[in-house]
């Protein structure tokens, strides 16, 4: 039966050549060293040992992985990163309920997970008042008089916050305006 290596046959070593005894060579030419004499230089030969060769028929299960020496190392696959838009923490405006010419803060807590600056943009609708600071986190709203006849209502303050890639969220929040009179 042939050699058997983790379960798997394995041919022979390749055969090697049997050293043959040097024959006597002639006389060396004058100048040169006679044969046998040793060379104070001799050339450096590494001897190439013979490589078992595995065979694996087609229908004899191949080695377990543990079983191999090596193994070719995986690929890693790296994901691209993606930018993550930023979210909005909370708006609000304090106080929530205003009279013509009344005046509220308005502040914005926002987050870019990759930690970047971010930019806003704030906008009333409809157009009842005036922000003073539209591109902070924090801005004031000043708000107009009602005419005559106007029943109280909600105005919609929207945020719109950006990150350095160009991502954005958007939130609002309201303030309701009422006229003087009716501050109840």
């Amino acid at each position: 039966a042939p050699p058997m290596a983790a379960g798997v046959p394995v041919a022979p070593p390749a055969a090697t050549a049997t050293p043959v005894a040097p024959t006597e060579a002639p006389a060396a030419a004058p100048g040169r060293r006679p044969s046998g004499a040793e060379d104070p230089d001799p050339p450096t030969v590494a001897p190439t040992p013979a490589a078992p060769i595995v065979v694996v028929p087609s229908d004899t299960p191949t080695a377990s992985p543990s079983e191999t020496a090596t193994s070719a190392p995986s690929p890693t696959i790296v994901p691209t990163a993606t930018n993550v838009p930023p979210t909005i923490v909370s708006v609000a405006c304090t106080p929530q309920k205003l009279e013509g010419y009344g005046e509220a803060t308005c502040t914005v807590v926002a987050d870019d997970p990759e930690h970047g600056a971010l930019s806003y943009a704030w906008f009333v609708s409809p157009l009842h008042g005036e922000l003073k600071t539209p591109d902070q986190a924090e801005t004031k709203l000043q708000v107009w008089p009602p005419g005559s006849g106007y029943e109280p209502r909600p105005i919609t303050i929207q945020i719109t916050v950006t990150d350095p890639a160009g991502n954005a969220a958007q939130g609002k929040t309201e303030v309701i305006v009422v006229p003087v009179l009716d501050q109840g």
